[in-house]
């Protein structure tokens, strides 16, 4: 334990300590018999601590105190297959399921199952030994210690320059032990036993603690209980409905329909899952009515809509087209889903009456609290959103939105919360008055849904093949507020700019590909002892993946921009192996049976189209066909297909 002392006052400085104040005597102060009894008493508990290089000696004074510490929950590496042998040997619960009370009685057993077969198959994750230094390094400390000791006493300047000197031959021989016990720490890393994926993310996602934060009132929030409450008062106001000032009759009326449709008998029992699954702990098919602009996310990827929008703006050059999109910013668009409106959707769209009572069960009676270190803050009530990471919730959003206005004027491409609105004429001034046509007819459905738009945080981009732009475009305004004309605009990780060469996506993924490779230097550089497979590993499962994310859209840009990504490509392998100069990169590719950054993205393109006629949404499936073997000045993302890639000596692009 340690102690600050300041005016007289000496407080503890652990966990507790804002609950125990010790008070000692403020100098000057006079003396008497019994407080040297009672300092002689305290002597027996007081030890200097010499052990450190610092000439600042640490006191230690022991208390012993009764209060209670809260430990931090153990973190668990567990095999899900001896879980689930475990789990099997578990008696069931041999209750009837008669009345709700039952019910939670069962749950409380099966619980309890869970909780035991959990153990059983669990076991710590780490292993936070101390680190042991060698006998010899131990054996200076000591001698170190004693020539202190013996300098404080006699002051003598040759017994301290013999101690500052072994003080140094110290900080070298531990910082050498420490580099031996590292280097032994790498080579021992294996994805067999999960170590080196766990190092990996360790690095990448460092621990960070959290700073002081400022309340609602202005008051500042040191402690961990204070600063969990903080939190926790701004995650309640995310999980409250959106407001809309003058609706709260309709708002009324809506709740008053829900609740009379789930009071109604119908022909299946109330469902009521357990309480106990409807709290949370927070840390810092085909549905019908479905249009298919809404891109089904748990079917289709990113890529599949991207694909999707450059392709429309390609066509729109062809035409010698200008294409203006709005790309929406949705002000949480999944902590902000207004239950009650779900439901009615979900009961005007003729939907079971026990599957909409299940989904009312699921989304009412939820609750959520705010971990920081060992305390946890008091619970508070979710009265909006949808639960993150569940099976449901996809669909439930899906739904929501299902009902989007839409326009023969104007495309809509949506997935999830990720909204861009497409408009393509000759004029620009038509592109901004069928944009603006559409924000009007948008803003009743916002209004309706309670859906929140941040126009300062949405963007209009201009695409077009015409050399120059005007130098003002007339912004287009939601709600009153104008959203700006910007340059290059990001859509589902891909930055699009106005004439779609991707220079700009690609320096940036050089840029997060430099980040990358810098976090995780300590395991991949030219002196780490891990293995080469294992760095190998690392960069095709890590590093190999951000440079290549969507470069079935972006793959046939210039070879200017390219090239970036391949010399990087080539940098990262150098430094992984420790080539030397004259070692060529053919060579490195070869041994490490690696394919070179080009023709890589060139087998991503070709699963990707080969796969693309099975994609169930008509509007991805049934992209426009054009042979990318002939010539044309319009390069487009099938173009890729139909080139070879020279890369050594220098990288080339030929036609096949």
């Amino acid at each position: 334990m340690s102690f600050e002392k300041s005016n007289g006052s000496m407080h503890a400085n652990r966990s507790f300590g804002q609950f125990h104040n010790l008070f000692t005597m403020s100098s000057p102060w006079k003396g008497n018999l019994r407080s040297f009894a009672e300092l002689q008493v305290l002597l027996d508990c007081v030890r200097v601590l010499n052990d450190l290089g610092s000439d600042h000696y640490p006191v230690i004074l022991e208390l012993n105190l009764i209060t209670s510490i809260i430990k931090n929950p153990e973190q668990l590496s567990t095999n899900w297959y001896n879980f689930k042998f475990a789990l099997k040997k578990k008696p069931l619960p041999t209750v009837e399921l008669t009345s709700n009370e039952n019910i939670e009685l069962a749950i409380s057993e099966l619980n309890q199952n869970f909780s035991e077969a959990f153990v059983e198959a669990s076991k710590p994750k780490f292993n936070n030994a101390l680190k042991i230094l060698s006998p010899e390094i131990k054996f200076k400390i000591y001698q170190r210690n004693r020539l202190r000791k013996f300098w404080q006493r006699t002051r003598c300047p040759s017994i301290y320059s013999e101690f500052r000197t072994l003080s140094r031959e110290i900080a070298k021989d531990i910082q050498a032990h420490s580099r031996d016990q590292w280097e032994k720490h790498i080579e021992a890393l294996s994805p067999v036993d999960n170590t080196l994926w766990r190092k990996s993310s360790l690095l990448r996602k460092p621990f960070q603690s959290i700073p002081p934060l400022k309340g609602a009132l202005g008051s500042i929030a040191i402690t961990p209980i204070e600063k969990a409450e903080v939190i926790a008062d701004s995650l309640q106001e995310q999980f409250e409905p959106n407001h809309v000032v003058g609706r709260e009759l309709f708002d009324q009326r809506i709740h008053d329909e829900v609740t009379n449709f789930i009071n109604t008998p119908h022909a299946f029992k109330k469902l009521n899952p357990p309480l106990q699954r409807k709290s949370y702990l927070t840390y810092r098919d085909s549905s019908p009515g479905n249009p298919p602009d809404l891109i089904r996310f748990l079917i289709c990827s990113t890529v599949h809509q991207l694909l999707r929008v450059t392709e429309l703006i390609h066509s729109a050059f062809a035409k010698q087209e200008a294409t203006g999109i709005l790309f929406l910013d949705i002000a949480k668009a999944f902590d902000k889903i207004w239950h009650d409106r779900l439901l009615i959707k979900l009961i005007r769209l003729d939907f079971p009456p026990p599957l909409i009572k299940s989904s009312h069960s699921f989304l009412s009676n939820r609750s959520f609290r705010v971990r920081v270190d060992k305390t946890l803050s008091s619970p508070r009530p979710i009265r909006s959103g949808l639960p993150q990471g569940s099976l449901s919730s996809p669909l439930l959003f899906t739904l929501y939105v299902n009902d989007v206005p839409q326009t023969d004027l104007s495309h809509l491409a949506m997935f999830a919360d990720d909204t861009a609105i497409i408009t393509q004429n000759k004029r620009f001034s038509v592109v901004i008055s069928n944009l603006q046509h559409y924000i009007s007819l948008l803003e009743l459905w916002l209004t309706d849904w309670k859906v929140k738009v941040n126009a300062s945080k949405s963007a209009c981009l201009m695409f077009t093949r015409r050399p120059r732009l005007p130098v003002k475009l007339t912004p287009v305004q939601i709600f009153g507020q104008p959203v700006p004309w910007v340059h290059v605009a990001k859509y589902l990780g891909l930055f699009l700019d106005a004439k779609l060469t991707f220079a700009h996506h690609i320096e940036q993924t050089r840029k997060k590909a430099q980040a990358v490779h810098a976090v995780l230097k300590r395991l991949i550089s030219r002196r780490s002892k891990l293995a080469i497979r294992h760095k190998v590993l690392l960069y095709k499962s890590i590093m190999q993946p951000v440079m290549s994310y969507g470069s079935q859209i972006w793959g046939y840009a210039g070879m200017c921009h390219l090239k970036k990504l391949h010399t990087l490509t080539n940098s990262f392998l150098r430094q992984i192996v420790n080539a030397p100069w004259f070692v060529r990169n053919e060579v490195l590719y070869r041994d490490l049976k690696i394919k070179p950054f080009l023709p890589h993205i060139k087998d991503l393109s070709k699963r990707f189209f080969d796969k693309l006629p099975s994609v169930p949404n008509e509007l991805i499936s049934n992209q426009p066909a054009y042979d990318p073997a002939v010539p044309s000045s319009q390069k487009r993302p099938r173009a890729l297909l139909d080139h070879e890639f020279i890369n050594f000596p220098q990288a080339k692009r030929l036609r096949v």
